[in-house]
């Protein structure tokens, strides 16, 4: 029996925000995500991989001001992926900047 040797693997995703993009600016606007990967396949994964976004439902929140994340794509192959940080933090921006 063939057993697949697994390492760690580190990469920073850009964090998206499906909706309110215009007016809401958040930080920081990529995290790192850590996962295990087979050695065979290590070199395949990249950050295009995974897609990662800020949630705006505060009621879910665990601080004011910040939004948790998703993460909604991954390859199938990896394992016990964590990203950091958890949440991004929000500002609420009204009219931009005008010259």
């Amino acid at each position: 029996v063939q057993v697949e040797k697994f390492t760690e693997k580190s990469l920073f995703v850009p964090v998206t925000l499906p909706e309110h993009s215009d007016s809401i600016k958040y930080f920081p606007t990529q995290v790192r995500v850590v996962f295990q990967v087979g050695l065979s396949r290590y070199s395949e994964v990249r950050s295009s991989d995974f897609s990662i976004e800020a949630e705006f439902d505060t009621s879910g929140a665990p601080t004011p001001g910040s939004l948790p994340l998703l993460l909604s794509r991954q390859p199938a192959f990896i394992r016990n992926v964590r990203v950091f940080p958890e949440t991004v933090d929000y500002l609420i921006v009204e009219g931009g900047f005008r010259k």
